[in-house]
């Protein structure tokens, strides 16, 4: 469980990064893990984000999980390198979905356990 709780954390670290880039500086975050599933949900207002960076945050965040890459990208992710490391979060998410509505931005990932 401890293995699966640091993934989310450096996932969510990742999300939050991502958030910070669109100058996103008041966080609602919700962070849940339980034997089955960890969830994340973070959300804030935000002035403008450019639709094309939210459409491919939602297509990474969507894309097929591949534990089997897990390994070997894991590494890359959690530093401070910039928006690339946000297109590896596919493979280690099982779902994902972004809201931007009204100068409101959510997002919404899950990890199967």
């Amino acid at each position: 469980m401890k293995n699966e709780r640091d993934k989310l954390v450096k996932v969510l670290d990742e999300l939050m990064n991502f958030c910070f880039s669109l100058d996103m500086n008041d966080l609602k975050i919700d962070f849940n893990i339980n034997d089955s599933q960890g969830v994340i949900n973070i959300e804030g207002p935000c002035k403008s984000a450019p639709i094309d960076k939210l459409q491919s945050l939602e297509d990474a965040l969507n894309d097929t999980r591949q534990p089997e890459f897990e390994e070997y990208y894991w590494p890359l992710i959690g530093g401070d390198h910039g928006y690339p490391e946000i297109e590896l979060l596919g493979t280690f998410i099982d779902e994902g979905k972004v809201v931007f509505k009204d100068k409101y931005l959510k997002i919404y990932i899950v990890r199967k356990i």
